[in-house]
């Protein structure tokens, strides 16, 4: 594996790489139809946050700042 910065991880990562990093680790996931409707409705954005010490990244919503 190439050695790369948490810098160039962040310029590319999108949302379809993180699913599938999240599918990996976790396997399978569910999800009420409900939750998946809905998940469009709510002002919320996506918080990415990095951790040096063990080099592994932090996913979590957070209620979007205008």
């Amino acid at each position: 594996m190439t050695e790369k910065t948490p810098e160039e991880m962040f310029k590319e990562m999108n949302l379809s790489k993180i699913l599938v990093a999240i599918l990996e680790e976790l396997k399978e996931i569910n999800i009420p139809a409900l939750t998946f409707i809905d998940a469009a409705k709510e002002d919320k954005e996506l918080q990415v946050d990095y951790n040096s010490d063990n080099q592994s990244f932090t996913f979590k919503l957070r209620e979007k700042v205008e």
